[in-house]
Formats: C-alpha cells, sequence, structure tokens
C-alpha cells in the first residue's frame, strides 16, 4: 500500500479514535458504534431484547444479545427506556449493566422521543454516584456524551476526584464537549484545558478544530485558550531515528492544521504559516513528510504555487529518507511528494 493511503488509513483510525477512547476505555459501547442506519435492524434488536427476558439462557449469551442490539439499533420507545430502566434496577452482574448503562444512554434523544429523557439523565446520574468505580465510570462517561449540561463541569470535576476518572479522561471529557458549551462555559473550559497542558486533550481539541462544523462554534476568546494549549502540546516522533509512525504523523498534521487554522481564522487553508513552520531548518524531517503526505498536501501546494518555495523542505526530507534507506514508507512519501511538487511552476 503506498504511504499517502497508509497515512488516509491511520487517519481514520486516529480520527475515530479521538472520539470514543474515552468511552471504550470503560468498556461502554460508544453510541456512535452502533451500525450505519442503512444496515441497523430495529426489529432484530426488539426481538433480542425480548430474549433477554427469558429465564434459560445463559451470561454469555445475554452480553452476546447486549452487544448485537447496540449494533442492530433498538427503536427510541419508552417501553424499551421502561425495560432497560428495570434491567438497570435489577441485580445483574457489572459487565452487564455497563451495556445496558449505553443502552439507555442511546434511548436518550433530542425532541425526547419516548417522554422520558429526564428519567433516563436521573438514572445515569444516580449510577454515577455508585460505589462501584465500573459502572460510576460506565455511567458518567455516558451522561457527559449527551450533550452539555449546566453543571457538566462539575459532574466530571466530582468523578476526577473520586478517581472514577482519571487524568487524560477528565480533560479529554472537557476537550470532546468544549464546542457544545455555551459561551462563557466554552471559556471556562478552555482555560482548564490550557492550564493542563494535557496531550491527550490536546490531540482532542485538535481534531475538534480541524472540523469545519465544531470549529464554527468555538468563540474567539476560547480559540485563545485553545491555541495556547496547542502550542504547548506539539507531537513528536519516537527517538528513533529512521522509524515513521504514520499514527504520530496523524497527530502532526492535525495539530499543525488546528494551530493554522486558530491563528488565521476564516482562512480557508492559512498556507503561509504552515509553510513557515514546515520550513523551520530545526523541525524533524519526519513531521514535514507527514504533512506533505496528508490530505492537506495539495491544497497547500496550489495555494503556494512555486516549487521552489519548497526547494529546502525537499531537501531536507529527501537527505532524511536517503539516511534511513531501510524504511521504504519514507522513501515513498518522498517520491510522492517530488511527483506533487512537479506539477507546481518554477
Amino acid at each position: 500500500m503506498k504511504a499517502f493511503k497508509l497515512l488516509a488509513c491511520a487517519c481514520a483510525a486516529i480520527g475515530i479514535a479521538a472520539s470514543h477512547t474515552a468511552i471504550a476505555q470503560s468498556s461502554v459501547p460508544s453510541h456512535s458504534s452502533a451500525r450505519p442506519d442503512a444496515d441497523q435492524r430495529p426489529d432484530k434488536a426488539q426481538a433480542l431484547l425480548a430474549e433477554l427476558g427469558k429465564a434459560k439462557i445463559s451470561q454469555e449469551q445475554r452480553s452476546t444479545a447486549l452487544v448485537e442490539i447496540a449494533n442492530y439499533g433498538l427503536a427510541r420507545t419508552a417501553q424499551n427506556t421502561r425495560t432497560l430502566r428495570t434491567m438497570l434496577a435489577s441485580r445483574a452482574v457489572a459487565d452487564e449493566q455497563v451495556f445496558v448503562i449505553s443502552l439507555l444512554g442511546m434511548q436518550f434523544a433530542k425532541g425526547d422521543p419516548t417522554g422520558m429523557n429526564h428519567l433516563i439523565l436521573q438514572d445515569l446520574r444516580n449510577l454515577g454516584s455508585s460505589q462501584d468505580e465500573t459502572l460510576a465510570r460506565a455511567a458518567t462517561l455516558t451522561v457527559s456524551r449527551l450533550g452539555y449540561h449546566t453543571d457538566h463541569q462539575e459532574l466530571l470535576l466530582a468523578a476526577w476526584k473520586r478517581g472514577v476518572l482519571d487524568r487524560d479522561t477528565y480533560f479529554g471529557e472537557l476537550a470532546h464537549i468544549i464546542a457544545f458549551a455555551p459561551a462563557s462555559d466554552q471559556e471556562s473550559i478552555g482555560s482548564i484545558l490550557r492550564s493542563s497542558k494535557n496531550r491527550y486533550a490536546s490531540g482532542i481539541i485538535a481534531m475538534t478544530v480541524d472540523n469545519p462544523a465544531l470549529a464554527s462554534k468555538i468563540t474567539g476568546v476560547t480559540r485563545g485558550h485553545l491555541l495556547a494549549l496547542l502550542q504547548e502540546t506539539q507531537p513528536a516522533f519516537g527517538t528513533a531515528l529512521g522509524q515513521f509512525d504514520f499514527v504520530e504523523a496523524v497527530r502532526y498534521v492535525a495539530w499543525l492544521h488546528a494551530i493554522a487554522t486558530l491563528t488565521a481564522p476564516g482562512a480557508k487553508q492559512p498556507a503561509e504559516l504552515i509553510l513557515q513552520n514546515l520550513s523551520d531548518p530545526n523541525l524533524d524531517p519526519r513531521k514535514a513528510m507527514a504533512f506533505l503526505a496528508s490530505e492537506y498536501a495539495p491544497e497547500l501546494m496550489a495555494q503556494i504555487g512555486q516549487k521552489a518555495r519548497f526547494e529546502l523542505i525537499l531537501q531536507r526530507i529527501d537527505a532524511y529518507a536517503m539516511q534511513h534507506p531501510q524504511n521504504k514508507d519514507m522513501r515513498d512519501i518522498v517520491d510522492q511528494v517530488k511527483a506533487a511538487l512537479s506539477t507546481l511552476k518554477g
């Protein structure tokens, strides 16, 4: 597979990870983990939910059924919500309750189609105070992904102080929700994230800023806080020379593009700022390779328009690849960058 395609695959993978890692760590399937709408089968999900009511069904069968219900997409109805609430109130094993928590969260939706959004939140909040840390974590993260709440920051902070959430997950959840908070709360969250210098949260912020629909919701003051966070948390490749980590490459690409977007808001792609960063003689050549192999490279090259302005960068990445001939991925990237630049005028 060509280096450009490998980078695209890594980009897709890390994009999914950035969106769902915090929930995945809690063993709760993400609310976005269900199959695409075209493949959902609410009828199958409904039948499986009915099966769970039968006495003669093993714990393994129950766990499998719960996963399949999430995948098939259970219809949002008052009856299904009542069934799931009853299951949560039963003395099911913790692992089963974790999945039921996620399914109950999926019943919550804008417009309140079940008429029970308030009860769903009530149940999840109560479980968030559970002495069972597994259940408390699952419930807290599920509530956190149901949209922004007026006490959202207090909810997460309390869970962190109790040890229900670890440091990365706490700051990561703040990063996930910031674009959905009102302006005043955005600024508060942005200030907290800025002070944290948390790299996990920084990666989520970079992905958020690189999503135009989400970035448009972020206020001016908050942008300043997020820019400061990113500036303090530049991704770095490993110290092993000659290795090219595609995940680190994607992180750097997202980081640089986010830095440029926040520095020059409104520009389709602030090409001059990006080129200035890539032209830094002290920059790890692998970072330049990463960006010039990314989805943003064609637009960057088109906006700069002159091959000569990339010449020093090309010399540096070419020399680095030649110093490490064992790494074919880097050689492929350099060859493809050369081919792309050859289409520009001198």
